[in-house]
């Protein structure tokens, strides 16, 4: 008797064991982070224009406003990767590379933050319109649309204060189902976004230089 009734304390005990170092003893689930990488893609600016232009951040769609690395395997439905986010907010990430590349691009005289002193001739901005990866059954893909929209701050005329509002969808295949793929692929899309957007806006401003876009008044 005295022995099954140590037998039945030592198992009852041992639950409470496992439980305690399952609790204590093993580290927590790290939490990964990702962000955008790219070089700033070559852009065709022949001549700089003779301004200053600022960028606002970016909207984002309700979706897609969130750290969350978001996929899709069914339709009307989304799901998110739970160990493994975005560093930032996309539509910070998008703000700041675009910033980055038109700076790069050298199509103006300088690119202001949003936030900082100073008056601009130009205002960019936009919205991060879809910012996820697509799972099918042969592959997975990286899809990213973004809306630019170009506005000459000087204009007072609100027909002309428009000076582009464009709209891209870019999608890239990735060869295995990780995070880190997804953000790899998820960079080219934004390059190859990002170059066509520099482009456009540079075409556009040359287009509707002179008289029907008036620089130099906000300083």
């Amino acid at each position: 008797m005295k022995k099954s009734i140590k037998l039945s304390v030592l198992f009852l005990w041992m639950p409470l064991f496992i439980t305690a170092c399952g609790t204590t003893g093993k580290p927590d689930d790290k939490v990964s982070h990702y962000v955008l990488e790219y070089p700033a893609p070559p852009a065709p600016v022949i001549k700089k224009v003779p301004a200053l232009a600022r960028v606002k951040r970016f909207s984002v769609a309700p979706p897609y406003n969130t750290t969350r690395m978001i996929f899709r395997q069914d339709s009307f439905k989304r799901d998110e990767y739970i160990f493994h986010r975005w560093r930032v907010n996309p539509g910070d990430m998008v703000t700041d590379f675009f910033a980055r590349d038109v700076r790069e691009a050298g199509l103006f005289l300088a690119v202001l933050p949003y936030d900082g002193a100073g008056s601009s001739d130009f205002l960019i901005t936009g919205s991060v319109d879809e910012f996820l990866e697509l799972d099918t059954e042969k592959t997975w893909i990286a899809r990213l649309a973004v809306t630019f929209v170009l506005l000459a701050e000087g204009e007072r005329d609100a027909t002309k204060k428009l000076v582009i509002q464009k709209s891209y969808r870019t999608e890239t295949e990735f060869p295995a189902k990780t995070p880190q793929a997804f953000a790899e692929a998820m960079s080219r899309s934004m390059a190859h976004i990002s170059k066509m957007a520099v482009s456009d806006m540079y075409r556009a401003l040359t287009e509707k230089s002179g008289d029907r876009i008036k620089i130099g008044q906000n300083h």
